[in-house]
């Protein structure tokens, strides 16, 4: 799925699971919409991309430049690692919706349920029980619908 355009001109198959975009191409963008695949999985990025309309575009371009092209691939940390700040971080801020894919990705980056749940205790006492217990019930929630699937 990683086909680029043709020297005749014809659009890739990475463009159209892009829905085509213009503002959706680039050494930067490969890069992190490649981590991004990687990590939370290439059906959730091209339904992401896909969806982008004028309005939502430039947003999906930040994140997918900035986030993952520049932050996610960065030296000094690996991916498990990023993968459990950030857990930690939109778990603190109950950010539920996005804490929901980063815990698949945290399991793509090698990251166990038990240090997930060390993890989540963790945020209990230094963000607040609510927002422990709000992280608790998304991560049973995404084990239950992975052992149902």
């Amino acid at each position: 799925m990683t086909e680029q355009v043709s020297p005749s001109g014809t659009a890739s198959i990475r463009a159209e699971a892009c829905g085509g975009r213009d503002e959706f191409q680039g050494d930067l963008f490969e890069k992190g919409r490649s981590i991004r695949s990687n990590v939370v999985g290439e059906d959730y990025v091209s339904r992401a991309l896909s969806g982008a309309d004028d309005f939502s575009a430039p947003l999906q371009k930040l994140v997918t430049e900035a986030a993952w092209g520049m932050v996610w691939t960065r030296e000094g940390l690996g991916l498990r690692e990023r993968s459990m700040i950030t857990v930690a971080m939109l778990a603190a801020l109950g950010k539920s919706e996005e804490l929901r894919t980063h815990l698949r990705g945290a399991c793509n980056n090698g990251v166990t349920s038990d240090e997930i749940r060390e993890i989540l205790l963790q945020v209990c006492i230094y963000a607040g029980f609510p927002a422990g217990i709000a992280a608790f019930r998304e991560a049973q929630m995404g084990r239950t619908s992975a052992a149902n699937s």
